[in-house]
């Protein structure tokens, strides 16, 4: 005879406790703890050590996380940030703006890139690049960028309620929490925030995309090196991202005007 569910819980027999297990340990990273090690785990979750250690690296090999060999700590793998971005994605957000990522790419020969906002950080969740170029600078979906980067200027300049926007910017290093906070006016009166890594030779445009609503879904940005892309919002590479984000936006049903003067 077979166990019907009405609603509740799963017959106890049809729970695997090892895996119950493993997201009790991944629940630990949720709950905001950027890396683990063995005996943290073992104290919260009142394990023995070497059965922790078994966790931690059974996840590490599937991929859920990944070790830090310099201080035998663990923190989210690939799968787990990719599994994390796709929830955050709208299907209808990825459908209309592939196809115009992937014309933005060609057009620029330049990466693209479509982030969501996450819990404290825009997170990638679709990179478009240039078939045609062999170099590019790679950034790999489900990655969580950093506030001061061009989209997270983004997502700042628009953020509500602003106390919110005020207790993320209060993370950052005052020179850094200055610098940006003094470029959200202007982003906001371009719909462009610029970026750029002067040591790593990188730099990033971004624009907002709009939903139906007037809000902020997405961000879409062009991704390169300093010596492509110039830190100029009247470039024509600048231009051609803003015609983007506008036609994603309109695509969306979002009435925003495109002024281009």
């Amino acid at each position: 005879m077979q166990n019907v569910i009405h609603g509740g819980r799963p017959p106890e027999r049809a729970v695997i406790g090892s895996v119950v297990r493993a997201g009790d340990v991944l629940r630990l990273i949720a709950r905001g703890r950027r890396t683990l090690r063995v005996k943290e785990v073992a104290v919260a979750l009142r394990l023995q050590r070497s059965t922790a250690y078994r966790y931690l690296a059974s996840l590490a090999e599937a991929g859920f996380l990944v070790r830090h060999e310099g201080d035998v700590s663990y923190s989210a793998g690939p799968l787990l940030v990719e599994l994390a971005a796709a929830t955050l994605t709208d299907s209808e957000l990825i459908d209309v703006a592939t196809p115009l990522m992937t014309r933005l790419a060609e057009d620029v020969q330049e990466s693209i890139l479509l982030s969501v906002w996450g819990d404290r950080a825009p997170v990638v969740v679709r990179v478009q690049m240039d078939a045609t170029r062999l170099l590019h600078v790679a950034v790999r979906v489900g990655r969580s960028l950093p506030l001061e980067s061009a989209q997270g200027r983004t997502f700042l300049a628009y953020m509500q309620p602003p106390s919110e926007r005020d207790h993320l910017l209060g993370q950052l290093p005052a020179a850094v929490r200055d610098e940006v906070t003094a470029q959200l006016d202007v982003i906001r009166t371009t719909r462009l925030a610029l970026f750029s890594r002067v040591s790593e030779g990188t730099r990033s445009i971004a624009t907002p995309v709009f939903d139906s609503a007037g809000r902020v879904a997405a961000t879409v940005a062009i991704v390169g090196t300093t010596a492509r892309i110039a830190a100029d919002r009247m470039s024509g590479m600048a231009q051609a991202l803003l015609e983007a984000g506008h036609e994603i936006s309109t695509r969306l049903g979002a009435s925003i005007a495109l002024d281009m003067d």
